[in-house]
């Protein structure tokens, strides 16, 4: 799994769900572009289906700060 393919498809999924256009990069905070925790958990089913991952039960509780490279190091870090 490669992290910039990576990065792309969550960009690609979250884009047309926001609902103010965002500039996403490693440091972006999900509850910050309005990422809710059911949208969170429905990234994270998106993320299962198109990679071949699965989550943890621990992963599946939205940190309020957490960003999006440390969510998609935590999807590396499964994926290996």
């Amino acid at each position: 799994m490669e992290r910039n393919g990576l990065f792309k498809a969550i960009d690609e999924y979250l884009k047309p769900k926001m609902k103010e256009a965002y500039n996403l990069d490693e440091s972006t905070i999900l509850s910050h572009i309005g990422i809710t925790s059911v949208e969170f958990v429905m990234l994270l089913v998106f993320v299962e289906n198109e990679f071949g991952i699965t989550f943890e039960d621990d992963d599946l509780l939205m940190s309020n700060d957490i960003t999006l490279g440390a969510f998609v190091n935590r999807i590396m870090e499964l994926g290996e």
